[in-house]
């Protein structure tokens, strides 16, 4: 087995991300670790989360909103249903 050094790793992690060019990353959360926060106030999580530089959010459940609630909450807070 051969063994790399983390500078090798990281280098080669990172040419994914150098070829891309001119893609910018967008980077999304999981609301799953937020669940409890999600169910105490959903739009402010959202705000909060698109605040901290989240672009996209995933979900784990609707915490008893209707589909059109969050919608318009995603809207509000400027972030989008990740893929």
């Amino acid at each position: 087995m051969a063994i790399i050094s983390r500078r090798s790793f990281l280098a080669s992690a990172a040419a994914p991300l150098v070829i891309g060019g001119t893609t910018p990353i967008q980077i999304g959360l999981q609301l799953f670790s937020l669940r409890r926060e999600c169910e105490r106030d959903l739009a402010g999580t959202l705000n909060a989360v698109h605040s901290a530089g989240y672009e996209a959010v995933e979900f784990a459940g609707d915490y008893g909103h209707a589909a059109i609630e969050i919608r318009e909450m995603l809207q509000r807070s400027g972030s989008r249903r990740g893929q």
